[in-house]
């Protein structure tokens, strides 16, 4: 074994030491951080400027400036920029000091997510903290090890035992380092373990029950062995975020008393955010079991969770139910949102043996379809024509035919889902290489329409691996035809799908997403010095008013760019193109299906300590780093997994029960700034 190999082996072997030591104080020097005013502070500004310009040579200058406030702005200013070829300059700041800087510098080098940060963090953890002065600092390079760390590291941070619940700052840093860890799919038993107990103990205080409950769902783990500790936990748990964690949670259980606390609840619960959770829990386990608790579900009286309820009888449900789904369907006491569902579980989940049903259920789901009024409510319907392949010309005259945007979107995405489904073979049987070449004249069509969404949306059609529609083509050349009708970087997004496809049929490696210029559309710094202390947007809707409170001072980018658009009425008449219950409500987009922008984009704004932690945060949506621009979202509930990666650039502070009424289609009037 190489020596670098051994040292490196050694070095990460006494990391449980080096968390667990406790030695006597030092008279360390502790130079506080001024958090100064964008707006006022001149090399603050510039500081931001070069963040946003993306200038790093000259950034790294400010990491040795003589004012810890400085060095402070820039570390932070790197943790948005996250590039990796500044880890060792960082790591250097890992003995500022000032703890101010170096927990900026912690968070910072966990954002680039590079391997070579791991033992510049621990080498950093400061061992001789018993003043407690470098706490946050400490429990900052516990998450960011989650970020960027090995395995190993999980293991020997889930293996510390001395923290103790009056150590909350260290055991809440523990919590989301694992919580990370668990983000990018490394997991380990121990790990598992310690975040139940960390839960299960009610000395720890409730941002570390929060985190652990987080973990346990979005992490990819079983949980059968901590099944009859949670199971009488979830329903009791004071707060509805935890609560609806532990409703997922429950998902992953797979024990029958799972199945019989989650259906005895759902009625129960008063959120309708739990019990969306609730019924997604329920899909996932025995359907034998949870089948009546779903149908109930489907009369919710929260129109997103009888909707979920639909979409999981349509995504879990079982063929010999299929013909109830029909009939329920019919019912026109329910939604049009859960009808179209139940026809899209009826249509996928059909046995062959009902074909003379099938002509019947199949006219009855075109004729909602084409008497649909609402754009959306024909896009439901579609999507719930795909689920029976057969549909596939029709879905694609529609294609072609129809003008609404919203309409056209969803026949090209129920093609590409007819060209993806596994039993494809299966299904068509002998026709199956006929319907595949018909497929890949549709996709091509599309890719040659000069329309950024169809083309987004056809060429990732095209590399559908079983399909294997490569053997239909002697060239790629339309693909390359179709990038040079692309505006950037208005069509990045769109850009990136199209390079992906040429290389997939090509057999070469997936590319990198093209990295935008960030010179183009600065910030305007006058636009915010012409915002009063403290800025709100008041977003108007035919479903109420949503008032949010903008942070300039944590993403002025951001803050600029919409205030801007608000005060040119571009986002008057702009509809919630995308609302996923529990999840977010998303809207501006040009076109309104989602594949629209304009042509800028600005840089991802990402300083500690935002999190998306609560209800009501407002982030742009992004393709990825530094994409963003005029779209918008806003959360139901915490959305841990996007800390980090999405601008944060408001909260609502008024109108939550507006953002949870919002449904696809829902329309922003106007959008005023005070």
């Amino acid at each position: 074994m190489p020596y670098q190999r051994i040292a490196y082996f050694v070095f990460i072997g006494i990391f449980i030491l080096v968390l667990q030591a406790c030695t006597p104080p030092s008279d360390k020097k502790v130079s506080a951080v001024v958090r100064t005013n964008i707006f006022e502070d001149a090399t603050a500004q510039e500081i931001y400027q070069l963040q946003d310009a993306r200038n790093i040579d000259s950034l790294l200058f400010y990491l040795r400036d003589a004012d810890p406030s400085y060095r402070y702005a820039a570390a932070m200013a790197f943790a948005s920029i996250k590039d990796s070829s500044v880890v060792e300059q960082l790591g250097e700041l890992l003995k500022d000091e000032s703890p101010d800087v170096r927990y900026a510098v912690a968070y910072a080098l966990g954002q680039t997510k590079a391997r070579a940060a791991e033992p510049l963090l621990i080498a950093g953890f400061d061992r001789f903290d018993s003043t407690g002065t470098s706490m946050k600092v400490n429990a900052a390079i516990l998450e960011a090890i989650g970020k960027c760390g090995s395995k190993k590291a999980l293991q020997q941070m889930s293996a510390v035992s001395t923290y103790k619940p009056s150590d909350s700052t260290l055991v809440e840093g523990l919590a989301w380092g694992i919580y990370r860890f668990g983000l990018r799919g490394i997991t380990d038993s121990t790990a598992t373990k310690r975040m139940v107990e960390m839960l299960l103990n009610q000395q720890f205080t409730p941002r570390i029950h929060y985190v652990a409950a987080y973990f346990l769902a979005r992490s990819n783990v079983r949980l059968d062995t901590f099944a009859a500790q949670l199971a009488p936990l979830a329903p009791k748990a004071s707060s509805p975020f935890i609560r609806m964690a532990l409703a997922s949670s429950l998902g992953k259980t797979y024990k029958p008393y799972a199945v019989d606390t989650l259906a005895h609840w759902l009625p129960k619960e008063p959120d309708y955010r739990v019990r969306i959770n609730i019924v997604q829990a329920l899909g996932k386990l025995d359907y034998k079991l949870t089948r009546i608790a779903l149908f109930n579900a489907l009369r919710d009286p929260n129109s997103h969770v009888a909707a979920t309820a639909a979409k999981t009888l349509s995504t879990y449900g079982q063929g010999r139910d299929a013909t109830y789904y029909w009939r329920l369907a019919k019912d026109s006491t329910l939604n049009w949102a859960v009808q179209a569902n139940l026809y899209a579980a009826a249509q996928r989940l059909l046995p062959p043996l009902y074909a003379d049903y099938r002509e019947t259920m199949n006219f009855q789901c075109r004729r909602r379809y084409e008497r649909s009024q609402r754009a959306e409510e024909r896009a439901a319907f579609l999507d719930a024509l795909s689920e029976f392949p057969w549909n596939y010309r029709y879905i694609q005259q529609q294609a072609v035919a129809v003008k609404s945007p919203v309409v056209r979107m969803a026949a090209w995405n129920g093609l590409k889902k007819i060209a993806s489904r596994p039993d494809f073979e299966r299904f068509f049987g002998l026709g199956g290489r006929k319907v595949g070449k018909e497929l890949s004249i549709f996709f091509k069509q599309a890719v040659l329409s000069k329309d950024a969404g169809l083309i987004a949306v056809a060429a990732e059609a095209l590399r559908v691996p079983q399909r294997n529609f490569g053997q239909y083509f002697t060239q790629v050349g339309f693909l390359d035809t179709a990038l040079t009708s692309l505006k950037l970087p208005r069509d990045i997004e769109t850009q990136f799908e199209v390079q992906k496809t040429i290389s997939f049929l090509k057999g070469q490696p997936e590319p990198k997403l093209s990295k935008t210029d960030p010179k183009k559309h600065p910030i305007n710094w006058e636009t915010l010095a012409n915002l009063r202390e403290r800025p709100i947007a008041i977003i108007s809707t035919n479903k109420g008013t949503i008032r949010v409170q903008l942070m300039p001072e944590v993403a002025p980018g951001s803050v600029a760019m919409f205030v801007e658009q608000a005060r040119k009425g571009y986002y008057n008449g702009k509809s919630f193109h995308r609302v996923a219950p529990n999840f977010v409500a998303q809207g501006g987009c040009p076109r309104g299906d989602g594949y629209g922008s304009l042509d800028f984009t600005l840089r991802t704004e990402v300083p500690a300590p935002m999190r998306y932690d609560n209800e009501g945060m407002v982030g742009l949506a992004s393709a990825g780093q530094d994409t963003e621009s005029v779209q918008f979202f806003i959360t139901h509930s915490p959305a841990p997994h996007l800390d980090g990666n999405y601008t944060i650039f408001a909260t609502v502070i008024d109108g939550m029960s507006v953002v949870h009424d919002l449904h696809v289609g829902d329309v922003i009037n106007k959008i005023s700034i005070q």
